[in-house]
């Protein structure tokens, strides 16, 4: 199964993503959406991520965002890592 797949329901084809900014393990961007503008961020080492957008704040879980971020990482990091982010345990509020 790929990535996609993995992340079918998420709605991260209608964000766009703009200033990707990334350093050693930490990959930030901004993403637009029709809701506005937010900051999806994956931090490889800690087994961290964490996006300002609402749903995120109030679920926690990998949000449109994240996702969007993630699946534009492809080429720039293995698909087991970005996979795996999948799995670790839900944020909310963070």
């Amino acid at each position: 199964m790929t990535l996609e797949e993995k992340l079918r329901g998420k709605r991260w084809r209608e964000v766009e993503l703009e200033g990707l900014f990334e350093d050693g393990d930490l990959a930030v961007a901004f993403a637009r959406g029709r809701g506005g503008t937010y900051c999806p961020a994956v931090d490889f080492s800690a087994r961290a991520y964490f996006c300002s957008c609402p749903g995120h704040r109030i679920r926690g879980g990998v949000c449109k965002h994240i996702a969007a971020l993630l699946v534009h990482l492809r080429g720039r990091r293995r698909e087991e890592e970005l996979e795996e982010v999948l799995l670790w345990p839900r944020t909310p509020g963070a």
